[in-house]
């Protein structure tokens, strides 16, 4: 879907909402709603995970594998602060070696809460184990950790996340994000149906803020009325 026809299907719902005419509400607003609505729609999406056929063809878009720069320190793998557009993690993956063996190892690495990492080191089924290729990891200030307990050093981690949803750009209008008239065009990247949800999800969302704004002057001119 293009963005003028998103624009047009914003306002037609828009004015079936509510008796007020929001024809002229400017391009930055639905901007500003859809751009919210969207990244909303993907966090629960993100949380759900791939539960279904459906939500793996709807987010497939949004997955994103890079390398996990950081270093090796004598407990841990202490990575270098995740991107900007980091949404929701989904793995790691890393080959794990050590002294004495010729083969590295793959692992697999399960997400924790940094603050029950201490009593997870000191469990026996669920600290980090190289026989069994299983490590921990945890995030903490944009930053992830391996932690390895000493036992292998990680080499050639990968991360692979949910990326937030690109911002929708239209030519001419001015870019909430940077509050500076956007240069190029920027679609809406999901499926059509996907988008006709969002487009239903901003114009509630733009006729709820509205409708707040309407009954905060109407407070207002009542409260100087009664002065």
């Amino acid at each position: 879907m293009n963005n003028d026809l998103l624009q047009i299907k914003i306002k037609q719902r828009l004015n079936k909402l509510a008796a007020f005419d929001y024809d002229n509400i400017e391009c930055w607003q639905i901007l500003e709603a859809f751009n919210k609505v969207q990244l909303q729609w993907a966090a629960r999406e993100a949380e759900m995970g791939e539960s279904s056929k459906q939500s793996i063809e709807r987010m497939q878009g949004l997955l994103k594998q890079i390398p996990l720069a950081g270093s090796n320190q004598k407990l841990l793998y202490q990575s270098i602060e995740i991107p900007d557009d980091y949404l929701s993690f989904k793995r790691i993956s890393f080959y794990g070696s050590k002294e004495g063996c010729k083969h590295p190892r793959k692992f697999k690495t399960y997400l924790v809460e940094e603050a029950n990492i201490d009593e997870l080191l000191r469990d026996p089924l669920r600290r980090p184990d190289f026989d069994w290729g299983e490590a921990l990891a945890t995030m903490m200030g944009n930053k992830i950790k391996i932690h390895t307990s000493a036992q292998f050093i990680v080499n050639d981690p990968v991360l692979v996340y949910y990326r937030k949803p690109a911002l929708l750009r239209i030519i001419g209008c001015v870019d909430p994000s940077t509050g500076l008239l956007a240069e190029t065009e920027q679609a809406c990247e999901f499926k059509e149906d996907v988008v006709e949800f969002l487009v239903s999800e901003t114009a509630a969302q733009l006729a709820a803020d509205l409708e707040s704004i309407n009954q905060v002057q109407i407070n207002a001119s009542s409260a100087q009325r009664s002065e």
